[in-house]
């Protein structure tokens, strides 16, 4: 617990300001291995290097909640971005890149083997960033359904799927001088395997389809009326210290296809890619 307030002092000024949002899409995913009745939370600090434009910030999250049981926790989420190295940028550049309050339904179901089991996560995204706020944003609503399986001791395979439903006050907005039509509805599709390597050292490939339906906002707008997809991946290997540590190195791509599903492309997905550390500590 020492050593956990000594990183909160030291990473305190990455969380002074909330401007403007730029995130990528996966969210972090911790396991939880406290005590019932408990208040739980972490902070997971990624110093991350944009490959493609050779520059360097953070991406990091807050998380505090309580878990009623080992099956049903509550919480709010905070992401946040500090610049490091980028041309034409100075000072920490602190980004709010959401904020979102959540409930987690573990084992609603499981079968009688206990090896596959559904579970269920609601999240409400608040407007709390300036790029939302200019979108006219309401809130999102994300609703993760997940089917896991326990192949083996060492090889978890997880499918997701999340409607995710966006609630704006306008169908559009309009940044540098080119208008953008909301989104009205996105569905995603998560593929996950999970690899446990070591008793402390675990390995994740996930695949992430993303499928968005945007608004009708006017002739000539990025995305009218139309569908938008995105396709990529962000394998991460972990490093579990001790049950309150951890540390890692991932890498996320860009987008393996085009924005209207016309094209694929490997390559340009990891040359648009982005190599992280990860150091996690929690409650």
């Amino acid at each position: 617990m020492k050593w956990f307030l000594i990183l909160l002092a030291v990473a305190a000024p990455v969380f002074a300001e909330d401007t403007v949002t730029q995130t990528t899409e996966q969210e972090v995913v911790v396991e939880d291995t406290t005590a019932p009745g408990k208040i739980v939370g972490f902070i997971d600090v990624r110093p991350t290097w944009g490959i493609s434009k050779d520059e360097a910030h953070t991406e990091n999250t807050l998380a505090l909640g309580y878990d009623f049981n080992p099956d049903l926790h509550v919480g709010a989420v905070q992401y946040i971005d500090t610049n490091l190295v980028s041309p034409g940028k100075e000072g920490l550049g602190v980004r709010s890149t959401g904020t979102l309050v959540r409930a987690k339904f573990n084992n609603i179901w499981k079968n009688s083997t206990e090896t596959t089991a559904f579970h269920y996560e609601s999240r409400f995204y608040l407007p709390t960033t300036e790029g939302l706020q200019d979108e006219g944003s309401i809130t999102t609503m994300r609703n993760y359904l997940k089917l896991s399986h326990k192949v083996s001791d060492t090889v978890t395979l997880t499918v997701m799927d999340l409607p995710i439903l966006f609630f704006h006050s306008q169908d559009g907005f309009v940044k540098d001088g080119q208008a953008q039509a909301n989104k009205a509805f996105e569905n995603r599709v998560y593929l996950i395997a999970d690899f446990a390597l070591a008793s402390n050292l675990s390995f994740s490939l996930p695949l992430f389809f993303h499928q968005g339906r945007h608004r009708n906002f006017a002739a000539g707008a990025a995305n009218n009326d139309a569908w938008s997809f995105y396709l990529y991946s962000w394998p991460e290997l972990t490093y579990r210290v001790d049950e309150h540590y951890s540390v890692g190195l991932s890498f996320y791509t860009g987008s393996f296809v085009q924005d209207d599903l016309s094209g694929f492309d490997l390559v340009k997905g990891f040359e648009n890619g982005s190599a992280q550390f990860v150091f996690n500590a929690s409650l």
